[in-house]
């Protein structure tokens, strides 16, 4: 029938080798096709047995922002220096110390005698923000909305989150305006999220 599965194997599994549209049908009703259960070995009788649900993630939208803060300078106090940072919005300004949480980031260290100048380090995960004192940092900082096709969810997530689907856990490893890079937790295996086509989205609004 020309769906992809050979005959034998439809045959040994209980589908038609003469009915082409049992592919993508959903015997367990899990969300999965039968065609994506044969591929992943999963199987199609059992909702509790189903393929990655990084399968099933797809892209709506990638966000880009830029870095919010600005490294003033630092003041020499008698109980630990602090470090001036703005938002470069002007709305806020920080006096932070070595080890604190801001915006997202940990003040990490100071670098007085730094090549390009007196720079702080900050770190996000396993990202880190070199910010030199006075300049703009020209890095951009990207969020993602993904929507699992099963049952419609969204996710919002940034790079080195933890984005837990179903009962697995993946780490949002990069963020691209057409992709998002997620690892499995369990065993280290990276996939590939692609933006979500017109047919799906149709799919998800119907």
């Amino acid at each position: 029938d020309v769906d992809g599965l050979s005959d034998k194997h439809e045959l040994a599994i209980g589908l038609s080798p003469t009915d082409p549209s049992d592919a993508q049908a959903d015997a367990d009703g899990d969300g999965y096709t039968n065609a994506e259960e044969v591929q992943a070995g999963t199987g199609l009788k059992d909702a509790g047995s189903y393929p990655p649900p990084v399968a099933k993630l797809r892209l709506v939208r990638t966000v880009v922002k830029p870095f919010k803060l600005r490294f003033l300078g630092v003041s020499r106090l008698p109980n630990g220096d602090r470090y001036q940072l703005n938002l470069r919005s002007l709305e806020k300004t920080y006096f932070a110390q070595i080890g604190q949480e801001l915006e997202g980031y940990k003040v990490m260290s100071y670098e007085e005698k730094a090549p390009e100048g007196p720079t702080l380090v900050l770190t996000q995960g396993d990202s880190t923000m070199r910010l030199v004192r006075g300049k703009v940092l020209s890095q951009d900082a990207r969020s993602a909305e993904l929507v699992f096709l099963v049952d419609g969810k969204r996710y919002f997530c940034q790079v080195d989150d933890d984005l837990k689907v179903k009962d697995l856990v993946y780490k949002v490893v990069d963020i691209k305006a057409d992709r998002v890079v997620l690892r499995d937790a369990r065993d280290g295996k990276e996939s590939v999220v692609s933006q979500i086509s017109s047919d799906e989205r149709f799919r998800l609004q119907s």
